[in-house]
């Protein structure tokens, strides 16, 4: 990460170093291992294990769904790395597709990312987006997180793998918050990909 591209989001540099540093500390198979953390006069690195296969994201876009079976494999251990997590004191608040990253050898293995900011910290589009996996708490100015955000989030993940689309919908963070407002919980809106029984299940983890 560039100093000078930080420099206008000290909240950003921060957040990085905090998490770099909490991270290293994380020894599950569930959850991406960060080596170190060290910077220089214009850089702060972060080493983090490889993963090759890309993420659950790249999957869904070049498959647009999976199988019910295989989305239940790939949550349960994103599951297991929030647990990590947990038990480090800590919570996530980036649950969704783009960061989580996929090993293949014989089965899927999905590995939890955490120390991740936007790719570009300086721009009209990074002050206008926002994470939609995010439980809409989060999306508040100061939204904190705990155990029900996660399960929200969760949710939010496991229909995007089993429909390859989004539960909710809208231009802005307010919008969006609308949406899932009128159309979470027992007024979930039906796809054609998902099951009664996991349509359920989702109904009573995206729970407004």
């Amino acid at each position: 990460y560039s100093k000078a591209q930080l420099a206008g989001n000290p909240r950003y540099t921060q957040l990085l170093r905090a998490q770099a540093a909490a991270h290293t500390a994380i020894r599950s198979s569930y959850v991406l291992k960060v080596h170190e953390c060290f910077e220089t006069d214009a850089h702060v690195y972060v080493v983090m294990e490889y993963a090759c296969d890309g993420t659950l994201g790249d999957i869904v876009h070049q498959r647009v769904s999976l199988g019910e079976r295989e989305a239940v494999f790939a949550l349960v251990q994103v599951m297991c790395g929030v647990r990590a997590l947990r038990l480090n004191r800590q919570y996530s608040r980036c649950l969704e597709l783009s960061n989580m990253y996929v090993k293949r050898d014989k089965l899927l293995r999905v590995v939890l990312g955490e120390v991740k900011l936007a790719d570009s910290l300086n721009t009209s589009a990074h002050a206008n987006s926002f994470e939609r996996s995010a439980a809409p708490e989060l999306l508040a100015v100061d939204g904190r997180v705990n155990s029900k955000s996660d399960v929200w989030s969760l949710g939010y993940v496991l229909y995007q793998l089993l429909s390859g689309e989004s539960p909710f919908s809208g231009a802005n963070s307010s919008e969006f918050v609308l949406d899932a407002q009128n159309n979470s919980g027992a007024a979930l809106r039906p796809h054609s990909r998902i099951s009664p029984a996991a349509r359920s299940l989702l109904q009573s983890m995206l729970q407004y």
